[in-house]
């Protein structure tokens, strides 16, 4: 009798942390599941935009992604500074089924315009590290997506379609990111891409 009602009990709980995990993962923007990864490293951030820094980290969701996999959903710590008032950063850990070596990009979602940013740095993961700390967080600086502005420049000119070129033939731009890159939302980046830019740079000169 006690061996079944300890097996209720232990079913019950699994049932409930399940429901609360899914619950958890459809209240966010993104869609991570932590459980497909071996390994793990620890990211505490700021976010700025531009030179300005964030305050209110309540209104963003910061993600990790390597390519288009989400590796890890920020949540936001608010901790009490020695002069009595309050600060935050985020707390981000960022998953992968490598130990070491992965290129880690950074999004946020903006929840009251609906707008997903990108954050101008990424990191190398390894695991087990940990990037920033509690008292002295990693800046993340976002900035919106412009179209054809591959490199983040603010110029959409011919250095876009030589860094395009670039990519493509896997020769690693300094600066791309590839939701600039991708004109026509298909997921690839190709000549079809190149094109369109270049018949923007056309139209506008």
């Amino acid at each position: 009798m006690i061996m079944k009602t300890k097996r209720i009990i232990l079913s019950l709980y699994i049932l409930l942390t399940s429901a609360l995990w899914v619950n958890a993962q459809e209240s966010t923007h993104w869609q991570c599941d932590i459980h497909e990864y071996q390994y793990d490293m620890t990211v505490y951030f700021k976010l700025q935009q531009g030179k300005e820094a964030i305050t209110d980290l309540s209104d963003y969701e910061v993600a990790a992604f390597v390519g288009d996999e989400c590796r890890g959903i920020s949540e936001i710590q608010t901790v009490k500074t020695t002069d009595n008032t309050t600060a935050q950063y985020g707390y981000l850990r960022v998953r992968s089924n490598l130990t070491e070596g992965e290129t880690v990009d950074f999004k946020a979602y903006q929840s009251s315009t609906g707008k997903q940013l990108l954050a101008e740095e990424t990191i190398s993961f390894k695991n087990l590290d940990m990037i920033g700390k509690p008292s002295a967080p990693f800046t993340l600086t976002l900035f919106n997506v412009i179209k054809g502005d591959v490199n983040n420049d603010g110029f959409i000119n011919a250095n876009d379609i030589v860094d395009i070129t670039k990519y493509i033939m896997d020769k690693s731009p300094k600066k791309f990111y590839k939701e600039a890159a991708d004109m026509n939302d298909d997921k690839v980046i190709n000549i079809a891409d190149i094109i369109m830019i270049a018949n923007n740079i056309l139209a506008a000169n």
